[in-house]
């Protein structure tokens, strides 16, 4: 079992190796050389990435190449996305099927969610948009 400074300059050296690979633009998860997806301190791969932890390998394929493309944009309003800042990509999948769907801008992201990725719900708010006018 270890002991408090032990636990201490465990922390304090995982924070350093974070800090270090982040700059050098690594993925931080332990030995990883790959891309990380975004900035931040926590940066991961898509390997390594909490966001594609449940897809599929094809998945994970799939979000490879959507990466690699030199402007990254939104699938709804074509947005152009960064890996920071305001305008930060997100990784939007299924939550019932955990499947990849696309690359979204964080208000769509968080609009797809705030509908619980429901169709009818979407439906019924474009039927109360267009009768508001």
């Amino acid at each position: 079992m270890r002991t408090e400074a032990q636990k201490i300059r465990k922390a304090i050296y995982n924070k350093q190796y974070r800090i270090k690979h982040a700059k050098l633009g690594l993925c931080t998860y332990g030995g990883c050389l790959n891309t990380p997806l975004w900035g931040g301190s926590y940066v991961y791969c898509v390997e390594h990435s909490r966001a594609t932890k449940k897809f599929s390998k094809k998945d994970k394929l799939r979000v490879e190449k959507d990466l690699s493309k030199k402007f990254l944009k939104c699938r709804i309003c074509g947005r152009r996305l960064y890996r920071t800042g305001s305008t930060r990509l997100n990784i939007d999948h299924c939550h019932k099927t955990n499947k990849y769907r696309g690359l979204l801008c964080n208000e769509h992201n968080t609009a797809l969610g705030s509908f619980r990725d429901s169709v009818a719900l979407l439906l019924k708010a474009i039927t109360y948009l267009r009768n508001s006018k």
